[in-house]
């Protein structure tokens, strides 16, 4: 079905990647933040026993869904557990108990797999890229950016660029 085609498309991507060689960890760990909100978006979540997710697992997904379609804008907490009529204390709890991570640390990785993707785009300027995923300025995105990878975003876009420039067969 039409579900699966995104998830075609992003595993296409890794394993070209992995085959290519070219691909850095901070590439993978991108591609892999990218794959799991695609899953959550697309395919559900099953119950793994842990907290309230078992009493309601479409409820997690949902606020996966939200997540993933608001991550663009300021995105707080509180904003999605009012969304779900929710208590921000028990959003924070079932998102930490069932995702194995806290609601910042999820939305923050997402915003920098797909600000990854759009620093693979030279015609994209950084301004845009922070401003596209949702991060409040230009500095703050570097700054999580260099946090995260080791790296400014303008170095691993010219890494980026210098990778597959190598993996760009000649021509005949």
């Amino acid at each position: 079905p039409e579900l699966f085609v995104p998830l075609k498309r992003m595993l296409a991507r890794i394993v070209k990647a992995g085959l290519a060689g070219t691909g850095s960890a901070m590439m993978y760990q991108g591609l892999a933040y990218e794959l799991l909100s695609l899953l959550a978006q697309n395919f559900g979540m099953q119950d793994d026993g842990r907290m309230d997710a078992s009493r309601n697992p479409s409820r997690m997904e949902e606020m996966l869904n939200y997540i993933g379609t608001h991550y663009r804008e300021h995105l707080a907490l509180s904003d999605v557990a009012d969304h779900f009529y929710l208590t921000t204390p028990y959003a924070s709890k079932l998102f930490k108990q069932t995702m194995g991570t806290n609601f910042t640390d999820y939305v923050r990785q997402l915003r920098l797999a797909y600000a990854m993707r759009d620093l693979n785009d030279p015609t994209v300027p950084i301004e845009q890229v922070a401003e596209r995923n949702g991060f409040a300025n230009t500095r703050s995105f570097v700054a999580v950016f260099r946090q995260q990878y080791g790296t400014l975003p303008s170095k691993y876009r010219k890494q980026h660029l210098r990778d597959a420039a190598l993996d760009t067969p000649a021509p005949a």
